[in-house]
């Protein structure tokens, strides 16, 4: 698995948000984690 991922981000406030590459968050023991495959 990649450790970035796109992801859509409120950076400021102002109408928009933007698509950017982040880190894959760590996953804890008390998390789950999804996958989601676009068809």
């Amino acid at each position: 698995m990649s450790n970035m991922m796109k992801a859509l981000v409120k950076a400021k406030a102002e109408p928009g948000i933007w698509m950017e590459e982040v880190p894959v968050p760590e996953i804890g023991p008390n998390d789950v984690l999804i996958k989601i495959k676009k068809t």
